[in-house]
């Protein structure tokens, strides 16, 4: 695209090459902002910047609980002060959601007046790159009128993936032949197979590992499913909602925000797998109503959640750090 990209190879903590480029392309006045994700990167960029005596930094933050705040001791209390004195030289927070924000404010992460809701946005699909549904099926072995549950997520505690399970055992009394694919690896995945056969959902539970095709498996299921006990954002729910899928997540975090109850989807409390059931029962019954939810979910993505808008929002951000905006 004509951008210009300077790959800057990071190691450890305070690697000093990078911290060197990074208060080069500040001094030099090759940027005027350097825009982080995390606190590794947060604490070269505020670093760079102090030394160049320069330029802005923006940083991003993408979990409602940071890994540090779990830290003990005297190891806390120097991240604590690390974390303080980066925040004080950094211009602008961006938060993915309220639920972020919320746990920001908890932590007095970034000052009030600095921290602006941003949430994610994707860029929306070809549909020639969509393997069409007929296809996904075939290779699955599942026909064209057995009832398709996806999820898509890492195989990680968080994410509760074993409520899905247990509600798979529990959807089965009313919708015997519905099939639930659950695309993603992690640290539970032998956990999770042991569950599955210990309840006997061999045919009706499977993990696939990791896919390339994951908007494709998407756009071919009937209901998609994101059942994490505390979601920062949840961006695979805007990939369904762009593929015009009906889903149901848990009322936590990000998808409180994102889903529409009883119009883009249904939500359901985190760790309650008859709840997960019923939800998901509710929208095979009523096919009309789950089409119904899937437009208006494609019409909400349009709205609120392309990369575009986020883009736009984001760039604002960048232009109030560099007027110094302290209002706004």
């Amino acid at each position: 695209m004509g951008i210009p990209v300077t790959p800057i190879a990071k190691r450890g903590l305070l690697d000093q090459i990078a911290l060197k480029s990074l208060r080069s392309l500040f001094k030099q006045n090759s940027v005027d902002v350097i825009h982080v994700h995390n606190g590794r990167t947060a604490m070269l960029a505020a670093i760079a910047h102090r030394l160049a005596g320069r330029g802005h930094c923006v940083s991003t933050q993408h979990f409602i609980t940071p890994t540090r705040v779990n830290r003990k001791g005297f190891t806390a209390v120097l991240s604590r002060m690390a974390h303080g004195w980066v925040a004080s030289h950094t211009d602008r927070f961006i938060a993915v959601s309220r639920a972020v924000e919320r746990g920001m404010a908890e932590r007095d992460d970034g000052q009030p007046g600095r921290i602006f809701i941003i949430p994610n946005g994707i860029a929306d699909f070809d549909s020639s790159s969509i393997v069409p549904a007929s296809k996904i099926r075939e290779e699955l072995g599942i026909g064209p009128a057995t009832p398709l549950i996806v999820a898509a997520t890492r195989l990680a505690p968080e994410k509760a993936v074993d409520s899905l399970v247990d509600a798979m055992a529990q959807l089965r009394t009313k919708h015997p032949t519905a099939c639930c694919v659950i695309a993603g690896e992690g640290s539970e995945r032998a956990v999770l197979a042991s569950r599955i056969e210990h309840l006997g959902l061999g045919e009706s539970v499977r993990l696939l590992g990791f896919r390339d095709d994951v908007a494709s498996l998407i756009a071919a299921c009937d209901v998609f499913v994101l059942p994490s006990v505390n979601e920062p954002f949840g961006l695979v729910l805007l990939e369904a909602m762009a593929l015009s899928r009906p889903v149901v997540s848990t009322a936590a975090g990000g998808p409180l925000e994102i889903v529409e109850e009883a119009s883009t989807g249904l939500l359901v409390a985190p760790r309650r797998p008859d709840s997960l059931a019923d939800a998901i029962g509710r929208l095979l019954s009523d096919r009309a109503a789950a089409q119904e939810m899937g437009r208006r979910g494609r019409l909400h993505f349009e709205k609120h959640y392309t990369a575009g808008a986020m883009a736009a929002a984001t760039a604002a951000v960048y232009r109030r750090a560099v007027a110094g905006d302290e209002n706004h």
